[in-house]
This record gives C-alpha cells, structure tokens and sequence, in this order.
C-alpha cells in the first residue's frame, strides 16, 4: 500500500498533460510492486511475465501486465522482445491500472472477460496434469452427478449422450462420440478449475464508498450463462476494497474466488477497507493464490501448433511440394 501511494509522488511532474512523468514507467513501476507481492508467496514452479497468452486455435490475449504461468513446462516464445506464453501453462492473468472511474472499470472487465476466452480451445490432452487430484476430481463427478444437474440451465443438451456413456463406461466408436467425449471432460463453462484465473488491481476505484453493495452488484452482475464463467475473479482497489464472489447460492461456505460453482452462478461480494486497515489486501493475496492453485495446468505439446503452421504453409502460394 504504500509503495503504491509513493508511486505516484516519485513519477509527478505538475506539468505533464497527464501529472507524470514517464507513465510508461510509472505503468511498469506498478506492475513491479504487484509482481513482487504475488511471487513472494508463489510455489516455486511458477514464475511471473509479461506478454501474450496463445492457444491452438491462433487466437491470442491483449497485452497483459502480469501472467502467472507454470515455468517448468513453458517454451521461451520470444519476437521483438515480446514474449508468448502457451495457453496450456497460463494460470493466471492480471491488470495493473491507476485511478479508474466506473466506465474505466466496466472498460477493464470487458477485457479481462475477452481474454479469458484463451481457454474456450480444448488442449490436445484434455486430462490436467496439474494440480494434482483435479483429474480424478473432474471424472468423479461426471460419473456420480445426475443428468438433470448436470444441465440445469440448459447449456449442455449436446453433451447428455456423452454424459450418459461415460457414466456407464462406454467407449466412444465414431468422431462425433469422441468430440464429445473430449467435450465433456474440458469443459470450462461447467468446471471453474478449467479457466484462467482473472485479476485487476487498481490504486483507487472513484466513487467506490458512496456505492452500496446492491447497487455496485447490480452493475457488476449479470445472469449470463453462456458468458458467465469467463467472469473476473478478483478486483483489488489498494484504497477501497476488494470486489470477489460469495458462493453461498450455490451451497458453498462463503467468500470465493470463482464465478461460478460448477453450474452454479456466484454472487459479487463487496469488502470495503476501513482507514489504516489492509485486511482487503491480505484476502486478495490468499484468494488469487487459493484459485492459482486450483486452476488446471495442462500437458504442452507443440503438434496442435505446427498443425496450425502446417495449414498456413499449405494454403499459401509462396510454397510449392518438391515434386508438384
């Protein structure tokens, strides 16, 4: 907290347009402090970057200030300086601002909702190698929830069969009952572990005492089930509080990480920090550490890129076969 607030006093220049100087590097300087709480208390296979998280399907995040990643399965995908993460070993992506109005912060949701996207591409093995028990977690449940849970909102008619056979152990016989066998198992609109994690942490959030809960819920919440568990997963305003999610709706224990529980939509819950008080910053760390090590890490391989590669190559007229 108060590396943050000096921040901004070691880079102010009254005769900036915007009171700074270098706002690149006082950008930077930020991301730096955040970084450096985060990894203190990081296992050690995981490392902090910055860059572009990629996934199979080439599709690509923004720029992100701050992606926690797992260092022991990660390549170095590195052009102009800029590096490139696959989306198999990004666990976490998080943004670093200053002082955000409320159009600012919807701004910022959006994007952290984007890029969440990176992890809608099934991986080429659709079973996590980490954290360990997820695995078997997410087969245990496909094998004892009921069909009519299952598929509570509707979301996955498509996937009923394949849920059925799985149950009763039933190898899939053609593409179609393999799709949707992978399907079902990756399948990050139901299992919360299979997303990245999304965070945001900010100096000052304007306005945010003078909203009450209901009102700043309202404006944070909606019933999308097909968006929904692309949500964020935590807003840290290092002078006003911590925006997270309360699962008691969906039978949990309270304060939590996730926006959804399973098919279960969380609540936005609302932790406003009192004068001299860092009680918000202390159950942000635990939380994003409490989702980093729960999220799915998955097996690398570079076969699903090169086929990308391999397509680009043989649609193009710049290539010609040795013996066309």
């Amino acid at each position: 907290m108060t590396e943050f607030a000096q921040a901004r006093a070691l880079f102010k220049d009254e005769d900036a347009r915007n009171n700074l100087t270098h706002a690149g590097e006082f950008g930077g300087y930020r991301e730096r402090i955040v970084g450096a709480l985060i990894k203190k208390f990081l296992p050690k296979h995981f490392s902090i970057g910055d860059g572009f998280a990629v996934n199979t399907a080439s599709s690509r995040t923004k720029q992100i200030d701050l992606m926690v990643y797992d260092a022991q399965i990660t390549p170095t995908l590195e052009s102009a300086g800029t590096r490139f993460f696959p989306y198999e070993a990004v666990v976490a992506l998080g943004e670093v601002k200053s002082t955000l109005d409320y159009k600012g912060l919807r701004t910022a949701i959006d994007v952290m909702r984007e890029n969440k996207r990176i992890r809608e591409c099934a991986p080429h093995n659709p079973f996590p190698i980490r954290p360990a028990g997820l695995s078997e977690s997410i087969v245990h449940h496909l094998t004892t929830v009921e069909p009519a849970e299952f598929n509570k909102w509707r979301d996955f008619t498509h996937l009923e069969q394949a849920l059925s056979d799985f149950k009763n152990g039933v190898t899939p016989s053609t593409p179609t009952e393999s799709q949707n066998h992978k399907s079902l198992v990756f399948n990050p609109k139901y299992f919360e572990e299979l997303n990245v994690v999304s965070f945001l942490v900010c100096d000052q959030i304007t306005g945010f005492h003078n909203m009450d809960n209901i009102r700043l819920g309202q404006m944070l919440y909606t019933r999308d089930t097909a968006n929904e568990h692309i949500g964020f997963n935590l807003i840290l305003s290092i002078q006003d509080g911590l925006i997270l999610h309360s699962n008691r709706l969906a039978g949990g224990s309270g304060l939590t990480p996730f926006p959804k529980h399973r098919n279960y939509k969380s609540i936005i819950s609302i932790l406003k920090a009192e004068p001299d008080d860092v009680s918000h910053i202390v159950t942000f760390v635990s939380m994003l550490l409490h989702a980093i090590s729960r999220t799915a890490i998955f097996e690398f391989s570079p076969l699903p890129y090169l086929a990308q590669l391999n397509e680009t190559v043989r649609t193009s007229t710049k290539f010609r076969n040795l013996y066309e």
